[in-house]
């Protein structure tokens, strides 16, 4: 998503607006959506685990 990012960025300063980090979900490709899918159920599965967790620490 990195290069994706970088891409975006470099299609607004060409076109001589101010580069930001938003991208719509429907300006990415199918694959590209999948893959952000994805990277989002990771997230949600460590911060699960590091909640369930954390508890028993204390």
């Amino acid at each position: 998503m990195f290069e994706t990012r970088l891409e975006h960025q470099a299609r607004q300063i060409r076109e001589g607006e101010k580069p930001d980090n938003y991208m719509t979900p429907a300006s990415l490709s199918e694959l590209e959506r999948n893959h952000l899918k994805d990277a989002f159920m990771v997230i949600k599965t460590l911060q699960s685990a590091l909640g369930s967790t954390s508890g028993a620490r204390t």
